[in-house]
């Protein structure tokens, strides 16, 4: 966190964790800041009528048999 730790005054000598540099600036985790936007496109896309191709392939089951190993997340059971 070298930039956000010299933009809030911190040197690496202070030894201050990312986490507080970020509380002290204000600034969401990054994670949240990706759920939130997913969440925001979520909504979007349920209120999209469904002859819209975003909205077909979300509804979308995929057919046929499935390579070896752990199956692949769909973004509907990744939220």
């Amino acid at each position: 966190m070298g930039f956000l730790g010299r933009v809030a005054g911190f040197t690496r000598l202070d030894m201050v964790r990312n986490s507080d540099v970020r509380k002290s600036l204000g600034i969401q985790p990054l994670l949240l800041q990706i759920e939130k936007s997913q969440l925001q496109w979520l909504r979007h896309v349920l209120r999209m009528p469904l002859q819209r191709k975003a909205k077909q392939l979300f509804l979308a089951n995929p057919t046929g048999k499935r390579p070896r190993g752990r199956p692949r997340l769909t973004w509907c059971n990744h939220i």
